[in-house]
């Protein structure tokens, strides 16, 4: 007989790492992973956020912990990977919230794919991460974020998810992808602000999110996207419901990518 629903979505036992987990999308994915009873490895390169919402996902009864994230470093992908088998004794879930353009100020060349140069860190972490899980038997689940412009973008982010995909099959590792448009992410006060007027805020940071843009800006659907949009997505293919499901990349953007002439 086939395991209820409930029990589909239910993540007890599993852990899971976020990385860019500290704010916008990133943070929504971590909550709604906690919340399903996943403990949950907030990574991102701002620390001091990355442990507010670690302080959030504790007074809510979650198990948490934060990571400081270092772009980039093949050896930095490895070490935070092996933290999470150190804290928690294993790895069930790795999502990547990328940015799938190169930072200013990487050195790039003529030759250089820009698309491409920013999904190096996801495929880093990802390869670090199914080697773990391969390595204690228990298959896994990736999960790729990214905020896209163009259908190029989706190509690229579609290429690498198919990619690793076939490579981990084998070893019961899902691969799959959320790609997303346009995302409202609302200001995050700095820890002890009392919403004073003056006080400093921050909004999200990866591609593709903004901070309320105008209603110009709404999808087909009827309204603009939100955070929760996005981690519903990833929730379904870091779940049970999705363990026969892999190398698909999903567009979550109230249908803007229909057509040329959407928004």
């Amino acid at each position: 007989m086939d395991r209820k629903m409930k029990e589909l979505f239910d993540l007890s036992g599993k852990v899971a790492f976020v990385t860019g987990g500290a704010l916008g999308i990133g943070r929504e994915i971590a909550m709604r992973l906690a919340e399903s009873g996943a403990a949950v490895i907030v990574s991102d390169t701002d620390l001091e956020k990355a442990r507010a919402v670690v302080a959030d996902l504790r007074v809510a009864g979650c198990k948490a912990k934060e990571h400081q994230a270092v772009p980039g470093e093949i050896p930095e992908a490895e070490k935070a990977i092996w933290m999470a088998l150190a804290v928690y004794g294993g790895l069930h879930i790795l999502v990547t919230t990328a940015e799938i353009r190169p930072a200013e100020d990487e050195e790039t060349t003529e030759d250089d794919n820009p698309v491409e140069i920013g999904l190096r860190e996801t495929e880093l972490f990802s390869e670090a991460a199914a080697r773990a899980m391969a390595d204690r038997n228990h298959g896994g689940k990736i999960v790729t974020v990214a905020g896209i412009d163009s259908f190029h973008e989706v190509e690229s982010v579609s290429q690498l998810t198919r990619k690793l995909a076939g490579k981990w099959a084998p070893e019961r590792i899902n691969v799959n992808a959320v790609v997303h448009g346009a995302i409202d992410i609302p200001p995050v006060k700095e820890i002890g602000d009392e919403g004073d007027e003056g006080d400093e805020v921050h909004e999200g940071h990866e591609a593709g999110e903004t901070a309320m843009e105008p209603v110009s800006a709404m999808a087909p659907i009827g309204r603009r996207g939100k955070p929760g949009d996005v981690a519903g997505a990833v929730l379904y293919f870091a779940s049970g419901a999705a363990d026969f499901v892999t190398g698909v990349t999903l567009t979550v953007d109230g249908g803007s990518s229909l057509d040329s002439s959407s928004p």
